[in-house]
């Protein structure tokens, strides 16, 4: 349905990822320091400091921000107890942080469906 919507948006889609795990985060943190690429993923709206409720897949947001651990972009060598820091577009605000002090593996258990979309036309 949001992959509908995009399309009706004038975006195309470009990936979808499903799974979390390191190599998945590289390729996200890749495709949003690309121009005209948006990362948007799906997650529990408890990832969010204003947000609460039971821990289901109920929110989307838009990266606006690369996923960090300190000032480095999480990669391979990002250990599941590192803290991560996300900004993401949500309920109206840019630059929307993610929890404070949440390590990798609780971002993982938050963080659930990526698409990655672009506004250029894609050669086929």
């Amino acid at each position: 349905m949001l992959i509908e919507w995009f399309k009706k948006a004038g975006f195309s889609l470009v990936d979808k990822f499903a799974l979390n795990n390191h190599t998945n985060h590289k390729e996200l943190n890749r495709y949003f320091n690309t121009n005209n690429y948006y990362v948007v993923s799906l997650v529990s709206s408890n990832i969010l400091p204003r947000g609460g409720g039971p821990n289901l897949p109920n929110h989307w947001v838009v990266w606006t921000s690369l996923l960090r651990s300190g000032k480095n972009a999480v990669d391979l060598n990002t250990k599941l107890t590192d803290i991560v820091h996300l900004a993401v577009f949500s309920w109206g605000e840019n630059n929307w942080p993610i929890q404070p002090n949440l390590p990798l593996n609780k971002f993982m258990f938050y963080h659930l469906i990526n698409s990655c979309f672009t506004t250029k036309p894609l050669l086929l």
